[in-house]
């Protein structure tokens, strides 16, 4: 978390593994827990990445998400070399769409 202020360290736990499908770990640290997930699937003739954060309470997406993709977004320009985004453009301007998925997915029945 080399952007996130104190730089703080978490423990991982690797609670799922299923090469070339899925990911997920249980990241611990002074703020409480984070229950992530990566799944991948063919997609194009490429691989389409699927990040999932579980939450029990819907209500932090609105901050949560748009840190979660200004990660992502860093990540995708260090491997295409481009430009690296800046939080403070246009990040916080998401909060209100991830609210809204969060709230939509949590009164959505679970998966069969």
């Amino acid at each position: 978390m080399l952007y996130e202020e104190g730089q703080p360290a978490s423990q991982v736990r690797l609670t799922l593994c299923a090469p070339h499908e899925r990911l997920r770990v249980l990241l611990a640290d002074d703020g409480g827990s984070w229950d992530l997930e990566v799944r991948l699937r063919d997609h194009d003739g490429g691989t389409r990445l699927d990040f999932i954060q579980h939450l029990a309470d819907p209500a932090p997406a609105e901050d949560i998400g748009p840190g979660w993709e200004y990660y992502l977004d860093r990540l995708e320009a260090a491997r295409s070399g481009g430009p690296q985004p800046d939080f403070d453009q246009h990040y916080l301007e998401q909060g209100p769409y991830y609210a809204a998925q969060a709230r939509d997915a949590a009164a959505s029945p679970p998966p069969a």
